[in-house]
């Protein structure tokens, strides 16, 4: 495979992407790939430039991000949005051709009860856990894109549907697991590093745990940077508002009635990704 040189004046478009799912382990992964010395992970995780979540506008400046002093084989970004949001398989496989994707899953209750108490920290979500999964179609019928932005807890974890349809776009994509990888973290990468084609690695090295549970000091503060990046999108100065606003949290447990009912909406509209998980 050929290595990419960093060259003045010339930034590259990722030949791999990790796409998805969110609450799902990829911000692990990410710096997990980002150690690996073939690669080349971006700036930022999360670009969002295949979803309309106004973090990177241009193709230049989508180029930008992947800039790089070295050398690599791959050059890769994490959006874990791309994996469901309607139109990106499509948008994605226009702009960088037929490359290799990763996902990586986890179960799929513990992923969509972990998505709504990031909407709370944010101050996205007002409901209770179990109002929010019976309101979904509704809100999905209501809510345009912004549904899929913060409030598709059901439709994220249909994993099959999802990878069914970037299989019918790409030739290559590779799943693995979240609880396999905090498991076996030396043969999981390892797999991930030969579908890539880049070397294998004898150890893995330490990554500091990625997005640890926190909560807002005040909702009020999160409104505001909400509308405010609604209208011109998520900068340094509304991100630093943000971490100063956060402090650590624990979520309680889901129940057993709302992980049954979660189960059985799942299954309604994904029973293969039920399935797949030995859920029922």
């Amino acid at each position: 495979m050929t290595t990419l040189q960093s060259q003045s004046g010339k930034d590259w478009l990722p030949n791999f992407l990790v796409i998805g799912a969110q609450k799902a382990g990829s911000s692990t992964l990410h710096d997990h790939l980002s150690c690996h010395p073939q690669i080349h992970m971006s700036r930022r995780k999360e670009l969002h430039y295949f979803d309309d979540a106004f973090f990177t506008k241009t193709l230049s400046a989508y180029r930008s991000e992947f800039r790089m002093s070295g050398s690599a084989i791959r050059i890769g970004e994490s959006t874990p949005s791309y994996l469901s949001y309607p139109g990106c398989a499509e948008k994605i496989r226009t702009t960088l051709g037929d490359i290799p994707l990763v996902v990586i899953v986890r179960d799929p209750i513990s992923r969509m009860y972990s998505q709504y108490w990031h909407g709370v920290k944010y101050g996205f979500e007002p409901l209770s856990f179990r109002d929010a999964i019976l309101q979904e179609e509704v809100r999905q019928n209501e809510m345009g894109f912004q549904f899929h932005r913060n409030f598709d807890y059901l439709s994220r974890s249909a994993y099959e549907t999802h990878i069914k349809k970037y299989r019918l776009l790409f030739s290559s994509v590779h799943v693995c697991r979240l609880e396999d990888l905090s498991r076996f973290p030396l043969q999981i990468l390892n797999e991930v590093y030969e579908f890539l084609g880049v070397e294998k690695v004898s150890q893995v090295k330490d990554v500091t745990a990625a997005n640890p549970s926190k909560m807002a000091r005040l909702q009020s503060i999160n409104h505001a940077l909400n509308a405010i990046e609604l209208r011109v999108g998520a900068n340094r100065l509304t991100s630093l508002i943000r971490r100063k606003n956060f402090y650590p949290f624990k979520y309680p447990k889901i129940s057993e009635a709302d992980r049954e009912l979660s189960i059985q909406r799942l299954n309604d509209i994904c029973p293969d990704t039920v399935t797949s998980y030995a859920l029922r």
